[in-house]
Formats: C-alpha cells, structure tokens, sequence
C-alpha cells in the first residue's frame, strides 16, 4: 500500500479530498476546485485550477474530463449538464442537459434574512449514474430507472430501462 501527499495548501499538498481518479497513468485528486496530479509512486507532477461548476466524474483521458453534478442545490429551477472539459484549455461542451428537480422545492426566508428550502423526496431526481468506456457515456436519472448511452458527440446510441424484461442489445455496445 502506497500513501502520499499531505494536508495542506503548497505543492503536492491536499486541502480536503473531494475525488479520486485515474487519468491514464495518472492519479488525479480533486480538492475544492483543484485537480492535483500524481505519478504511480506518489509523486507530484503538478496541479490544475477547474471552475466550481465542473464536478469530474471520470477522465476520458489525461487532459479531459466527463463532469456531472450530483445535485444541483443552488439552482434548482435551471438544467444541469454533463459536460466534457479540456483541463488543458479550460474549455467545456455540452453533452446533455436535464433537471435535477421536477417539482417540489420550496424556498423559504426566514425572520433572520436566511434562505433555506425543502423537498419532497419523490420530486427529487439526482444523476444517478454517469460512466464511461471507449466513446460511450452512460448515464441515468434516479426518477427514470433508465441508462441512456451516448458517444462523445452527443448522439444517443441506445437507452433502455432497466427494470423491464431482458433483451437482445446490438453487438456494436
């Protein structure tokens, strides 16, 4: 078992572990808005700055990242979306946008000035799950009980429920 890194702000160091992922033959570690990138044996080979609404899920690659919220608290009422992000060039495309919440968010103000909102639980549909092989993105949304695949163009390949009955599926997925 290999440990390295430390908490802390300089080089190398971690403020509070977000994420985990392997970027090739890289280990990358999310932290607050920062990827900080790792060589097998633990050492520092540098960090990159991401903006707060890219949350990675998985990298296609050393320098590109698949991002999806898993939730979307501070703006309920706009779509969320998978995004593919080139850390290297800090641009973003769009893949798919959904809703996080169909119905169901109350905002509220308190005496106090303080916002706070509440749910109703069946409203509630987070991303699910969001994976990724080759050129395909797999995801799915807790309300639907549906995965829908795409390749990296954005075209939908392929969907199916996974509560229905077994079927045959194309050799080409």
């Amino acid at each position: 078992i290999l440990s390295f890194g430390q908490k802390g702000e300089g080089p190398g160091e971690i403020k509070r572990m977000g994420s985990l992922h392997l970027a090739e033959d890289q280990i990358v570690i999310g932290s607050d808005g920062v990827l900080h990138r790792f060589d097998p044996k633990g050492t520092f080979l540098g960090k990159s700055v991401i903006p707060r609404n890219v949350t990675p899920r998985f990298f296609i690659n050393r320098t590109t990242l698949i991002a999806a919220p898993y939730m979307n608290w501070r703006n309920p009422e706009k779509p969320s979306k998978i995004l593919r992000f080139d850390v290297q060039n800090e641009k973003s495309e769009e893949l798919v946008s959904f809703y996080t919440y169909k119905k169901g968010v109350i905002k509220k103000k308190s005496k106090s000035g303080v916002s706070s909102f509440s749910y109703s639980h069946s409203s509630l549909t987070p991303m699910m799950v969001v994976a990724g092989q080759r050129d395909k993105i797999c995801y799915g949304m807790n309300d639907q009980n549906r995965i829908y695949i795409l390749d990296l163009n954005s075209k939908k390949k392929h969907s199916f429920n996974f509560m229905e009955e077994r079927r045959q599926v194309s050799k080409s997925f």
